[in-house]
């Protein structure tokens, strides 16, 4: 459905003069933005992606970075390449139970769930080169074990070492989840988001709330689309047309 529908979307959309396509990692949304907008920048929501990681990071928890540590084919290698960094699965395939693993070695990574979910989505917004973001990811592991040289946080600031990550196991599940991660990061842009187009209803009340002179659900609704696709100007032709038609009805 979702794919039929952003198929006939696009196929009445002008992209002369389009420069950025954003989109949210869905099935085959990228392939169709390439066929009708060849010439655009294709970029991945932000917090599509930050949701993106907080699924690989339950997978490192339940060991599923564990049996492919260093054990990939060169045909698995090129056939992962190929692939998109963290598809979204559909429901009928995605477990219909998703616990918290029951052995303690998978567990401990739980601990420090919010503090790389949050550095992930901190390193993203950066105004710096994508390199730079990239870098500073796969630093998180040795920042974790207590190796601060490439941190940005003051040096002579103690932190915590976290002692399951000294183990080599471990420590090569957790790299190998951050080198995955990291496939998003170059094509992510921080300005460019899917916020506004998925609800109609925060553009209304961000652009045309119900004091801002509105009369009607419709003109709210006719405003908060025009302006996204025409600018601000045409905001105002819509309030005065109400207005006047409102005058008429009254006399």
């Amino acid at each position: 459905m979702e794919t039929e529908c952003t198929k006939r979307m696009m196929s009445n959309f002008d992209f002369t003069n389009v420069s950025t396509v954003v989109h949210d990692n869905d099935n085959k949304t990228k392939a169709i933005i390439q066929q009708y907008a060849p010439n655009a920048k294709i970029t991945l929501d932000p917090r599509h992606c930050v949701r993106a990681v907080g699924r690989a990071f339950e997978k490192l928890e339940n060991g599923g970075y564990k049996e492919a540590a260093g054990k990939e084919t060169v045909n698995q290698q090129k056939e992962s390449e190929s692939q998109p960094a963290f598809p979204i699965k559909s429901k009928a395939e995605e477990p219909k139970k998703r616990g918290r693993p029951l052995k303690h070695q998978e567990k401990v990574f739980h601990q420090i769930y919010s503090k790389v979910i949050k550095w992930f989505t901190f390193i993203i917004m950066l105004p710096i080169e994508t390199t730079k973001k990239i870098f500073l990811w796969k630093n998180t592991l040795n920042h974790f074990i207590g190796r601060h040289e490439n941190c940005l946080h003051e040096k002579d600031k103690e932190y915590p070492v976290f002692q399951p990550l000294t183990k080599p196991d471990l420590a090569k599940q957790f790299q190998r989840f951050t080198d995955d991660a990291a496939k998003l990061i170059p094509e992510i842009d921080p300005n460019a988001q899917t916020q506004q187009n998925e609800s109609i209803h925060h553009s209304m009340f961000t652009q045309c709330p119900k004091g801002n002179n509105a009369k009607s659900f419709e003109m709210r609704t006719a405003v908060t689309i025009l302006q996204k696709n025409e600018g601000e100007k045409c905001k105002q032709e819509i309030v005065i047309y109400e207005n006047d038609k409102n005058s008429l009805t009254e006399k």
